[in-house]
């Protein structure tokens, strides 16, 4: 498995940006959102308290299922990639030989062939963490949805969008670079930064050439096909 960040322990822990895999998931969702739970922190509305409740009722279902399956559930586990800390809690892993095997199960609905790449990506970086950890060299991850799910393997190109969406996510964590803004009606209208997310592109300069963390993220597929065990 590729990618651009290296790993290995760091004299300066203090400067490591902690990144969460969820984190990685809101950010592949839409960058902006990102920034603004980053900066000003999360705003929860009824309705998701409501989506949170039924989520963890999910899980917790679940979790019973994958612990007589074999599986680890909800460990905490971590690494250092380069200036990164990957942090996070995988709903459910497995090591066979030298694979790893991570399974993340979503409340909702998925796409009607394979899973959200927000997803993908998201369990992807658990996998990236064990596969570092326990010196695997192999990974695939599955992605189950109330109906549907979707299996991929740890390819170069999807580690190599893992560890983009982790640099970027530095520049706007550390530096507080304002990301590009994935825009869709039903996506904005739930959102509840939508007014100062128009306000801020309001002011800011129009035709800029500076580059915005996440604008690669336009240009690729909101929803992966599987690529099954590689």
């Amino acid at each position: 498995m590729g990618g651009g960040l290296e790993t290995g322990d760091t004299s300066h822990k203090e400067d490591l940006v902690t990144i969460y895999p969820s984190e990685i998931r809101t950010f592949a969702y839409c960058p902006r959102l990102f920034f603004f739970e980053s900066w000003l922190g999360k705003k929860a509305r009824a309705s998701d308290r409501l989506r949170a409740l039924v989520g963890r009722l999910f899980h917790a279902l679940w979790s019973l299922v994958d612990k007589i399956r074999g599986f680890k559930s909800e460990s905490l586990i971590e690494t250092v990639l380069g200036g990164v800390r990957l942090r996070g809690r995988p709903d459910s892993y497995l090591q066979v030989g030298e694979e790893v095997v991570v399974v993340e199960r979503k409340s909702g609905r998925g796409p009607v062939r394979g899973a959200w790449l927000s997803d993908v990506l998201q369990a992807s970086a658990y996998a990236l963490i064990l596969s570092k950890t326990s010196g695997s060299r192999k990974a695939r991850v599955i992605v189950r949805y109330r109906r549907g799910s979707g299996e991929f393997s740890m390819s170069e190109e999807l580690v190599g969008k893992l560890v983009k969406a982790i640099d970027d996510m530095v520049y706007v964590k550390k530096h507080g670079v304002v990301p590009a803004a994935l825009r869709s009606e039903p996506k904005c209208g739930r959102c509840p930064y939508r007014m100062p997310c128009e306000e801020l592109d309001r002011d800011l300069s129009v035709g800029s050439d500076l580059y915005e963390p996440g604008s690669w993220l336009s240009r690729e597929r909101r929803a992966l096909e599987d690529t099954g065990p590689g």
